[in-house]
């Protein structure tokens, strides 16, 4: 859907996925979508808890080696697993990275075992919600399970911002 509707998106990646497919981490990288990390286990802590230093440390590090491995490009942002902030951002600012959320959360990962074509109209509704900002950062998910609602809805998603005259760039503001 991003290749047919020439949309280049940000990927944030989860290091332990990455290694087990680094094949899909390539074609990400050479359809010129733009990489973050995510962690390298996408273990969210509680709210209340936030993030061990020590532990979030080492699974941004560890993370970050294999998507230079791999890629030989060295992320530039971070997204914390369930955008749990207490204790990430001094973290992946002495990691050099970033802490970049969403302003749309389309909550595309609970509807696993809806029927692709109605939890879609739900995402795409969500997403909606970002027509009245001036900058919208949309959460999606392609990976964490099955993602036809979400792979459905991207079309209609896609063309909702472009019918109100946004245009789409990755994070680090590449087309």
């Amino acid at each position: 859907m991003l290749r047919k509707n020439d949309v280049h998106a940000t990927f944030f990646v989860v290091g332990k996925q990455l290694v087990a497919e680094p094949e899909t981490l390539q074609q990400i990288v050479a359809a010129g979508h733009a990489l973050g990390n995510h962690s390298w286990s996408h273990n969210i802590p509680s709210e209340s808890a936030g993030w061990n230093p020590a532990v979030l440390a080492e699974e941004i590090e560890r993370t970050d080696r294999a998507i230079l491995d791999i890629t030989g490009r060295q992320p530039c942002v971070f997204r914390p697993p369930g955008g749990v902030v207490d204790g990430a951002t001094d973290v992946s600012v002495a990691a050099g990275l970033s802490l970049v959320l969403w302003s749309v959360d389309t909550r595309d990962w609970s509807g696993q075992h809806a029927r692709d074509a109605e939890f879609a109209s739900v995402i795409r509704e969500r997403a909606r919600q970002g027509l009245a900002e001036q900058h919208p950062v949309i959460l999606l998910h392609d990976g964490g399970g099955y993602r036809g609602a979400t792979v459905t809805a991207l079309d209609g998603i896609i063309e909702d911002y472009r019918a109100a005259g946004y245009r789409f760039v990755t994070v680090d503001g590449r087309r």
